[in-house]
């Protein structure tokens, strides 16, 4: 579960233990991730790794491999999120909903015989 890292009964109290105590350790079953997040958070910023390393670190190589194959479901489900949010602010707006925009250009696709092409288009690069 998420938490905050520090917590304080007024902002003073809260700077104090930001600027003095370490972070607890990342909920995360990967080690290297949560040590290169520690590292970032250091309190001594000659300490911290340049962005240059932070980028070359083990840690991030392996959660740049898992969201390549995660990659396609997640912009699917945030393009749908984004579509239905649009559509709440139209209908806030007083606006008419359009129809969704996959289901027009699947019927026009069909219409004119498109349909196997438009699915071999990568829209995301």
């Amino acid at each position: 579960a998420l938490r905050r890292p520090f917590e304080a009964q007024n902002v003073l109290s809260l700077v104090h233990k930001i600027t003095t105590e370490d972070p607890p350790a990342l909920p995360t079953a990967d080690r290297q991730l949560s040590s290169l997040a520690l590292e970032l958070l250091n309190k001594r910023p000659e300490r911290r790794p340049t962005a240059a390393q932070a980028l070359e670190s083990k840690g991030l190589e392996d959660a740049e491999k898992i969201l390549q194959i995660y990659r396609e479901a997640l912009e699917k489900k945030s393009d749908r999120h984004q579509r239905r949010l649009a559509r709440e602010e139209d209908v806030a707006a007083g606006r008419k909903p359009r129809p969704s925009r996959s289901s027009s250009i699947s019927s026009e696709c069909e219409s004119s015989g498109n349909a196997a092409g438009l699915r071999a288009v990568n829209l995301v690069d």
